[in-house]
């Protein structure tokens, strides 16, 4: 659900992303809209955040994190250690994943290339 920036109801442009495609997501399609915008842009002009964005969302989820914390140290709490399992793992996860997959194209793009060269060595 996206919420849009601080305008009227009637003048805000719901979340490109929430019904872009996982393709059209890759490519970055869905901001198409926006950078062909022929004139002068202002704030009605842009889309709404995506929900998993919205400073609201993320300080629910922080303060969530918090109480937690608070509740399973109750002398000793941490606003690092809650930082870090509820806002900052889970983007290092996919982060890790991201990378994982990107050096996983990387060597079956030099393995392919190496393969290709030596088959058009062969064909002399």
């Amino acid at each position: 659900m996206c919420r849009p920036p601080r305008l009227a109801a009637a003048e805000a442009k719901p979340c490109a992303l929430d019904g872009a495609s996982l393709l059209s997501q890759l490519t970055f399609h869905w901001v198409k809209e926006l950078l062909s915008h022929k004139s002068d842009m202002d704030a009605s002009d842009l889309p709404g955040l995506p929900a998993g964005e919205v400073s609201q969302n993320l300080h629910d989820q922080l303060a969530a994190a918090w109480r937690r914390e608070q509740r399973l140290r109750p002398r000793r709490p941490s606003l690092m250690r809650a930082l870090t399992w509820r806002l900052l793992l889970p983007r290092a996860i996919w982060g890790f994943v991201g990378a994982a997959a990107e050096a996983s194209c990387q060597i079956a793009q030099a393995l392919g290339l190496g393969a290709l060269v030596s088959w058009l060595n062969e064909s002399d």
